[in-house]
């Protein structure tokens, strides 16, 4: 399950992305839309979500799941979009600037899946912790 809805969603990530990277001037913010979207499944199917966070969880740092680390790959690709546009510091390795963005985005899904209640409207509130957390990023006095 985790394998065929990972290369899905990673279809769309990879294809929404690519098209936000070629457009001129600021884009974290489509970028934090897009990711909040992606996450419509956990709202939508909370019984599968828990098993797919699951597995999720299971593979994330083993080094072996291959897509996890096109998701990692991804990731690290946009933080560097990121700090060429000047959105993210630049004096970090932008490695570790994706895996602080991923603990933000899977942390928030995590807790969400994991609650016997929802505890706030998922997509809304990736939007609010993804921003504080790109926005904390940014350059001193940058844009």
């Amino acid at each position: 399950v985790f394998g065929y809805l990972g290369e899905d969603w990673f279809a769309q990530a990879e294809e929404d992305s690519t098209a936000i990277l070629a457009k001129p001037g600021r884009v974290g913010p489509q970028l934090i839309a897009m990711f909040s979207e992606l996450a419509a499944f956990y709202e939508d199917e909370p019984a599968l979500a828990r098993y797919v966070m699951d597995e999720w969880m299971r593979n994330q740092h083993t080094g072996t799941d291959e897509m996890c680390q096109r998701w990692d790959d991804l990731a690290i690709r946009l933080v560097e979009k990121l700090q060429a546009n000047g959105e993210l510091r630049a004096d970090e390795d932008a490695e570790r600037l994706a895996c602080v963005i991923q603990c933000v985005h899977q942390g928030t899904i995590l807790e969400y899946v994991a609650s016997p209640k929802s505890p706030f409207p998922l997509r809304k509130e990736l939007r609010r912790r993804l921003t504080l957390a790109i926005e904390g990023l940014a350059p001193r006095g940058g844009k």
